[in-house]
């Protein structure tokens, strides 16, 4: 049952519980926390081509991405999860995009009817700086479509545009459809980070071995790789 119906009214706790977040909130910004994790502001209109739009989540799409989170065989092992009822997980995600503060959960709609495709998540990374991680998680309904890689292609674009110096995505080295997924959109592949991801599993984390993909922005200088001097004796 959607947490949207008409009449509810928060408890106490929840009330108290959600003021002791916002004052958290308010003194990791006076210290900077969130320094290394603002993102570009999303436009308000999303982004657009033809029939497929990135935006932010609205009431409808969030019961679209809990039926992703429930069709495990297709859900990324990393997809985050509903924390606290729907309605205040709209609300954070909401508030993330308005404070540009990452991550960034984005709904992805196709067609005439704008019906929930997908969700596009965008982590800011520390390590390397002013970089992105994408990840894309589709509905059953838009798989096997071009929907998820014209969004996830849309998105690359505004995020180079906006002067973001590098975007990578992350997957299973076994996940061949991922691996070529993540080609097709203009992210090669770099290789492969020995237990490069943690997986919470029932409470103890695994590391995973990572195939990374990544495109970085042409638009940045690099520092020329300069040939080792020549050793005087071999003159």
């Amino acid at each position: 049952m959607s947490d949207y119906s008409d009449g509810q009214r928060p408890s106490v706790r929840r009330f108290v519980n959600r003021t002791r977040r916002s004052l958290v909130e308010r003194i990791r910004w006076r210290v900077g926390y969130y320094h290394d994790l603002m993102l570009p502001p999303f436009p308000d209109e999303g982004l657009q081509q033809r029939t497929v739009i990135v935006r932010p989540y609205t009431k409808t799409d969030v019961e679209g991405y809990a039926e992703i989170l429930r069709e495990k065989s297709s859900a990324p092992a990393r997809l985050p999860p509903i924390t606290g009822s729907m309605r205040e997980w709209h609300a954070d995600v909401l508030e993330a995009v308005r404070l540009h503060r990452g991550p960034y959960h984005l709904a992805v709609v196709f067609g005439s009817e704008q019906a929930y495709a997908g969700t596009i998540i965008l982590e800011p990374l520390r390590d390397p700086g002013q970089s992105v991680e994408l990840t894309i998680a589709l509905h059953p309904r838009a798989q096997r479509q071009t929907v998820g890689p014209r969004a996830a292609m849309m998105v690359i674009r505004w995020l180079l545009d906006s002067g973001v110096h590098r975007v990578e995505t992350r997957h299973s080295p076994t996940n061949s459809v991922s691996c070529r997924g993540s080609t097709g959109i203009g992210l090669p592949k770099e290789g492969v980070a020995r237990a490069g991801t943690p997986i919470p599993n029932d409470g103890v984390v695994e590391w995973q071995d990572t195939c990374i993909h990544a495109v970085v922005n042409e638009a940045h200088p690099r520092v020329e790789e300069s040939q080792p001097a020549a050793d005087p004796a071999t003159r």
